[in-house]
């Protein structure tokens, strides 16, 4: 993910620096402006995933400078306001601009970690509208592609920097272990370590992806579920591997495939 910091304060812009490598594997701060006239020029010409913006800076209001700047530009871009003056007025225009996260100074890491994670969900998914309203439009005009669509995929960024773009029915379940996510793989008896937590995951994957949150621990494709012991709290995959699940997440389950197929899987 690559990203700006609009900071006037040097030692807070270091900080960023030196922890967003830290808190998000795989992030790169491409460029650093500590005003309204080098942020424009800054904002305008360096490509980036996400603006980490300090709302007061020496010459002027933050929001005065997103307001320059081309609305499509700002659209596309994921923002996340930093400041240590806390109003509604403050909030409000942050959340005018759909900023993702909002957060207080003196920084608390674990909530920028967070405040990423809800970036990267959010970049992942930001070219779904469009997509559904040209195939909308094709639909109407009655000009569908003869050809197959292309295989569903989800990105992953794997620690180091390597983005993998797996079809999910590729994809047996992700292992969640704190801050890293296991992804693991019908092809290859080596998971993918990815620097995201499961629940990042979770809230790309949608309903009708087949996924399904077993445990605290597990999101498991349900292709690859060929029985589920209820009484044991596990479920058997293609693979031979068996996954725990919590009371909860087994009991779901099971309510889960009787809507789908009429009784539990044998």
């Amino acid at each position: 993910m690559r990203i700006i910091l609009v900071e006037d304060n040097p030692q807070v812009r270091e900080l960023l620096r030196t922890q967003l490598p830290v808190q998000y594997p795989g992030s790169e701060v491409v460029g650093e402006a500590e005003g309204i006239a080098d942020g424009r020029v800054l904002l305008t010409q360096t490509p980036a995933d996400l603006w980490l913006l300090d709302i007061e800076l020496r010459d002027g209001n933050v929001f005065t400078l997103l307001d320059r700047l081309d609305p499509a530009l700002v659209e596309r871009t994921a923002l996340i306001f930093l400041t240590a003056f806390n109003t509604a007025e403050y909030i409000l225009e942050a959340l005018r601009k759909s900023a993702v996260e909002y957060l207080s100074k003196p920084i608390d890491f674990d909530a920028l970690r967070i405040a990423l994670e809800k970036a990267q969900a959010r970049l992942s998914q930001r070219d779904l509208p469009r997509q559904i309203a040209d195939l909308r439009r094709l639909l109407q005009a009655g000009s569908a592609p003869a050809v197959p669509p292309p295989l569903e995929k989800i990105p992953v960024r794997a620690i180091g920097g390597i983005i993998h773009y797996l079809n999910l029915p590729d994809i047996l379940y992700f292992k969640g272990e704190g801050g890293i996510t296991h992804v693991c793989l019908v092809s290859s008896e080596r998971p993918i370590k990815a620097g995201n937590t499961l629940k990042v995951f979770e809230r790309q994957l949608q309903p009708e992806h087949a996924f399904f949150r077993l445990s605290k621990n597990y999101l498991v494709n349900l292709q690859h579920v060929t029985s589920l012991n209820a009484a044991e709290g596990y479920v058997c995959l293609t693979d031979g591997n068996k996954l725990l699940g919590s009371r909860d997440g087994i009991k779901a389950l099971g309510n889960r495939f009787r809507e789908m197929y009429g009784s539990d899987l044998a």
